[in-house]
């Protein structure tokens, strides 16, 4: 609009006012730039609502075990936008899982929604245990540069028990830093009891140690069973059964006294490989082994499966090269489950059965609990857990487009003023 054509508007005015070009001309200038502060402040605050949701924004959770919370497992865990700590009370939880590279382990529940476990001791590989019913959780705890302390942590209580005495035997030229009484081991599997009464972890005391796992009480007792090799799981409240490298299952209490041995039917050509290498089911009626061929190079690698009662060889299948060897095998009724660096699997079938999203990167280890995968398979977050979506996973391209659209309206704005600038001085 013209300097002339703004006249002929205001020429036709009652007499009672008195047209002024100028003052018309500001107070129309004037609303614009207050329109468009409004509009970029309300922008503004928007951002920042949005962009403290995403990096702060945790709803608090809480899981009574008598709801039924917890129960079933995660087909796929997707990556939220921003990982944040674990609440104190977050309740039943399903699984943990490892980032490759990071040190870093993930916990989480039913639907897949994670959280990063805090303050988990970076040295030797460390291992978190999730109880059988996804309500405890056991770690060995950094609380200094140099100095660990395993901790059990109640996951709907948020009741925390610490065993101060229990590191992760760090020591400099012989000499232990801390002087602590007991060693976890890490990289190692621990396994709680079915009453979340023991948690036997691969350690011992640091001097005049005794052969077998520790066993750490919810109460902060610290015991050695004193009878080697391996934990592989609980046959009952208190049966712990313990795996020899000859292949010889044995039942302990948990005063170390042997109940039972039953000797596996391993074949003569395979060897039973080593820590990591056996899982019971969840009624404790049968036994996953994997069994390395004795030779020098090219050693074939199979899964097998034995009655815990007889020994007798039920099952057998390969072992494939990308299951992970240092990850704890798991039970899904009969089918015996295990982590192939981007899930967990069938062995025996190579289906997905829990799929981590690909903005999880390579992820090296996870373990699910055996409530979780008694339970059904559940779809995921749902779609009100906008930190979840996986368009939020495009933030450089949306950046990219709102640059381009911020400079695009920054110059049509320029142009536009420009107009009326020429125009007004004309």
């Amino acid at each position: 609009m013209t300097h002339d054509l703004l006249e002929d508007l205001v020429r036709d005015v009652p007499p009672r006012v008195t047209p002024d070009i100028d003052l018309a001309w500001r107070t129309g200038t004037a609303r614009r730039r207050r329109r468009s502060a409004v509009g970029a402040a309300a922008a503004a605050v928007l951002g920042v609502v949005v962009g403290l949701g995403v990096l702060g924004f945790d709803a608090p959770r809480r899981a009574d075990p008598a709801d039924g919370g917890g129960s079933g497992y995660p087909s796929e865990v997707p990556r939220p936008i921003a990982l944040t700590e674990l609440p104190d009370k977050p309740g039943l939880m399903a699984g943990v899982m490892e980032l490759e590279g990071a040190s870093e382990w993930v916990v989480f529940d039913s639907a897949g929604r994670s959280w990063r476990l805090p303050g988990i001791s970076p040295g030797g590989g460390e291992t978190p245990a999730l109880s059988d019913d996804g309500r405890m959780l056991g770690y060995l705890a950094q609380k200094t540069d140099d100095r660990s302390e395993y901790v059990f942590v109640d996951l709907v209580t948020g009741a925390r028990t610490g065993f101060p005495e229990v590191g992760d035997g760090r020591s400099y030229d012989d000499e232990m830093l801390t002087g602590q009484a007991y060693f976890e081991s890490g990289q190692t599997p621990q396994l709680w009891s079915p009453d979340n009464r023991w948690l036997a972890v691969n350690g011992s005391a640091v001097e005049e140690s005794k052969p077998g796992p520790l066993l750490l009480g919810v109460d902060g007792e610290v015991r050695e069973v004193g009878v080697g090799n391996w934990p592989v799981g609980w046959l009952a409240a208190d049966r712990l059964a313990i795996l020899s490298g000859a292949g010889t299952l044995k039942t302990v209490d948990p005063s170390g006294e042997v109940l039972d041995r039953v000797d596996l039917a391993i074949p003569r050509d395979f060897k039973v490989w080593g820590q990591w290498s056996a899982r019971l089911s969840g009624d404790g009626s049968k036994i996953a082994v994997r069994g390395d061929e004795r030779v020098d190079r090219d050693a074939e690698r199979r899964l097998y499966v034995f009655d815990t009662r007889t020994g007798a060889l039920l099952d057998d299948w390969d072992w494939r090269d990308r299951l992970s060897d240092t990850c704890l095998m798991a039970w899904q009724s009969d089918q015996v489950l295990a982590w192939e660096y981007g899930g967990l699997v069938d062995v025996a079938t190579g289906e997905v059965v829990v799929e981590p999203a690909g903005q999880w990167g390579e992820t090296t280890c996870g373990m699910l609990s055996t409530r979780a995968l008694a339970g059904p398979a559940q779809p995921g977050p749902g779609v009100v857990e906008w930190r979840y979506w996986d368009v939020l996973w495009l933030w450089r391209q949306l950046l990219g487009g709102l640059a381009v659209l911020l400079v695009g309206s920054v110059l049509v704005w320029l142009a536009r003023h420009r107009r009326r600038t020429v125009g007004g001085a004309t």
